[in-house]
C-alpha cells in the first residue's frame, strides 16, 4: 500500500473510533416524540406526544448510565374528552456500539393521572398515582442528534399501561 492509502486508512479508523465514543460522552439532552399506547391501554387512548430530558455519564468506553425524565400525554378514544398523563423518571444503563446504535434498559417511577369528560356528565379526575415502570429499547446517536425507540410499561394495580415512544433529541 502507498503512504497516502495508509494515512487515509489510519484517518478513517480514527474517525470511526471517535464517532463510536460520542454516545459514551457525558452530557445532557432534550427530546420530543410520539407516544403510542398498546394493548388494552391502546384500545382506550390515542397516539400522542411526550417531551423530556436526559443526562448520560460514561462508566466504561461503551457503557453509560443516566437519568431520564419525560412528560407523556394521551387523549381518549371515541367521544370521551380529557386525557391521561404520566410523568416518568428512569435510571438507565446504555450500551453503545462503535457504529453508533445503542441498547438501553431503565427502571423508575411514573406518576400518572386521568381526566375523563363525557358529554352530559360531570368531569371525573383521578388522584395522581405513582407506580413502578421500566423501559427497554435502543436508538442511534450521530453527532449531536439522538433517535430513540423505547417500550415502556407502567405497573398499575392489577394491570399495566404499556406504550412505545419514538423520540428525537439534541445534545447540549
Amino acid at each position: 500500500m502507498s503512504k497516502r492509502k495508509n494515512l487515509s486508512l489510519l484517518a478513517g479508523v480514527c474517525i470511526l473510533c471517535c464517532a463510536g465514543a460520542v454516545p459514551a460522552l457525558a452530557g445532557g439532552s432534550a427530546f420530543v416524540g410520539l407516544s403510542a399506547p398498546t394493548g388494552d391501554f391502546g384500545d382506550a387512548a390515542n397516539i400522542s406526544y411526550h417531551l423530556g430530558g436526559a443526562y448520560d455519564m460514561p462508566v466504561a468506553p461503551m457503557l453509560s448510565a443516566g437519568v431520564r425524565a419525560a412528560y407523556n400525554r394521551w387523549g381518549w378514544e371515541n367521544d370521551v374528552d380529557g386525557n391521561f398523563n404520566a410523568i416518568e423518571a428512569l435510571a438507565y444503563g446504555k450500551i453503545s456500539t462503535p457504529a453508533g446504535p445503542f441498547g438501553m434498559l431503565g427502571f423508575g417511577l411514573s406518576s400518572s393521572k386521568a381526566e375523563i369528560s363525557v358529554p352530559g356528565f360531570p368531569t371525573v379526575e383521578s388522584d395522581r398515582q405513582t407506580d413502578f415502570t421500566w423501559a427497554l429499547g435502543g436508538g442511534y446517536h450521530f453527532m449531536m442528534v439522538e433517535m430513540t425507540a423505547l417500550y415502556h410499561s407502567i405497573s398499575t394495580e392489577g394491570t399495566s399501561s404499556n406504550y412505545f415512544t419514538i423520540s428525537a433529541g439534541v445534545d447540549f
